[in-house]
């Protein structure tokens, strides 16, 4: 599949969520018609570990988004992952903030191609 091209303007949405090793943003980026392009995911904290990985979980997201993965499929993979501290891992508030959107309508929901025969 070919990468798309990136126009020059995109609207985006932030959530914060609160996670054990502090609060995350993440915030996706839509086309006109709302079609996810990009996420990024920071810690409000720089540095460390966990911010490292916030980072590259949204780097991640954005090269499939870009390559036209499904956004909820890619959140589903993420949610419900649990670390030392329990519920709220870095990887399941990246989840459900992108859930949230899609629920919310900041996102359009992936539509199925229709494989029924004719």
């Amino acid at each position: 599949m070919s990468k798309y091209e990136r126009p020059n303007v995109l609207r985006s949405t932030t959530v914060k969520k609160k996670g054990h090793c502090g609060n995350i943003y993440v915030t996706v980026s839509v086309q006109d018609d709302k079609t996810p392009r990009e996420a990024i995911s920071k810690m409000g904290k720089a540095g460390g570990c966990a911010a490292a990985f916030v980072e590259a979980i949204g780097r991640l997201m954005s090269r499939a988004l870009s390559r036209g993965d499904n956004i909820e499929d890619l959140a589903e993979e993420l949610d419900g992952i649990m670390c030392g501290q329990g519920k709220n891992s870095c990887p399941d508030c990246i989840a459900k903030a992108v859930l949230r959107l899609v629920e919310t309508g900041h996102i359009k929901r992936h539509e199925e191609p229709d494989l029924k025969e004719t």
